[in-house]
């Protein structure tokens, strides 16, 4: 362990033990919830005459006989939080309600709408009972997600301000203060044809300081980030490229560390082998750290989680990652690290999960993009964009 590491992680024992502040202060620690345990719908209820059933561990919802609106309401009420589903539409609209309210037969509050044969219904924001629209996705948005395939839905609230995300991409940010609280429940719209399957649906309870932001903007290279190694980085419009130039390792590092947090990004692989390394620290330019792999030419690397030059392989990915890996196409990913509990999730499907046994490892360290060396003649090639981060650490008394 480096010098530099070892004086960090004393300086945060000193003044934890010294002060007695921190853990004071601390919040209960914060972890994700899953609020469907593949089998049946147990805190869940259902309102209205819908059809809502679990099969191959999804639910599937339906309309009923009557053709009226029907929900699936969570039993419990949240305020500030990072919701995840996963959904595969077949036909007709639906949604996911949140910080709602019931009103006799009727789900009240916002609603994040799915219509995927419709170029403006899906991902955006209706009010159920109030406004209605009331913030819209950008156009041609349903082009860029499939039809036929699971797409990650997602929800952030952190006081007034409301971003969504569908397969990485953000729909909808905008303030407001309608609601602050209340319940999630997932929409079979009134009328013919409603037929939607939910599963992987997971939530972080967050408070209204801990929200969502990017992590790169535009093109500036020099703005929060700095380059290590000899090989060629780029930026355009928040598009990062990175591309191998003497073929050794090259890092893009964020100015800052980073402890408990959820990262997302959508990548495009060309060539070589890529990750992105989190809770790290450079050792002259030599990385050292946790990393989140990128590499479909060898079968389960890419989703799994590499310790660079420390403990090497620690989870490896779900095989469903190799399967239809179209390299031509943008892939999201997600880093989540929250105290020992490591999780990683690749195009929505989470691929790794692991707990950190060594206290001294659950430590601020930093971000970076990675291209790993490669041999004469071959090359790395990647793309980056839509970074953004929901930092959960509490601001640090040396910040």
């Amino acid at each position: 362990m480096s010098a530099r590491r070892a004086s960090f992680l004393l300086g945060i024992s000193f003044w934890a033990l010294g002060t007695g502040v921190l853990a004071k202060e601390t919040p209960i620690p914060q972890g994700w919830k899953s609020l469907f345990n593949g089998k049946d719908l147990s805190g869940w209820r259902v309102i209205g005459n819908g059809i809502w059933e679990v099969e191959n561990g999804a639910i599937v919802s339906q309309e009923g006989e009557d053709k009226q609106y029907s929900w699936l309401v969570s039993d419990a009420s949240y305020d500030n939080f990072a919701f995840h589903a996963r959904f595969k539409w077949e036909r007709g609209n639906s949604g996911i309600q949140f910080r709602s309210r019931q009103d006799g037969a009727m789900m009240m509050g916002y609603q994040a709408d799915i219509q995927l044969d419709s170029d403006w219904i899906t991902g955006h924001v209706y009010e159920q009972g109030g406004r209605g629209s009331i913030a819209k996705a950008p156009p041609g948005l349903v082009e860029e997600l499939p039809k036929d395939d699971w797409i990650d839905y997602e929800i952030v609230c952190a006081g007034n301000h409301i971003q969504m995300f569908l397969n990485g991409i953000k729909t909808v940010d905008f303030h407001d203060d309608a609601a602050a609280s209340g319940l999630l429940a997932f929409q079979v719209h009134s009328g013919n044809g409603c037929r939607v399957h939910w599963k992987d649906i997971r939530i972080l309870e967050l408070t209204a300081k801990q929200d969502c932001k990017p992590l790169f903007e535009g093109d500036d290279l020099d703005n929060g980030w700095r380059q290590v190694g000899k090989e060629e980085w780029s930026a355009k419009d928040g598009l990062l490229t990175g591309k191998s130039a003497k073929g050794g390792f090259g890092w893009l590092v964020t100015d800052r560390e980073f402890q408990d947090f959820v990262v997302h990004f959508k990548y495009r692989w060309t060539g070589g082998n890529s990750g992105a390394q989190f809770r790290s620290w450079l050792e002259g330019e030599q990385m050292h750290g946790l990393q989140a792999d990128i590499d479909p030419t060898v079968p389960g690397m890419t989703g799994s989680l590499w310790d660079e030059h420390e403990r090497g392989s620690l989870a490896k990915a779900s095989p469903e990652v190799d399967q239809d890996y179209d390299p031509k196409s943008w892939h999201s990913y997600e880093i989540s690290a929250i105290g020992d509990d490591i999780r990683l999730y690749h195009d929505g499907m989470q691929t790794a999960h692991f707990k950190e046994t060594d206290p001294k490892r659950i430590a601020k360290g930093l971000f970076a993009l990675q291209l790993h060396d490669v041999p004469e003649g071959k090359k790395v090639h990647m793309e980056w964009k839509d970074l953004r981060i929901l930092n959960l650490d509490p601001p640090s008394p040396w910040e």
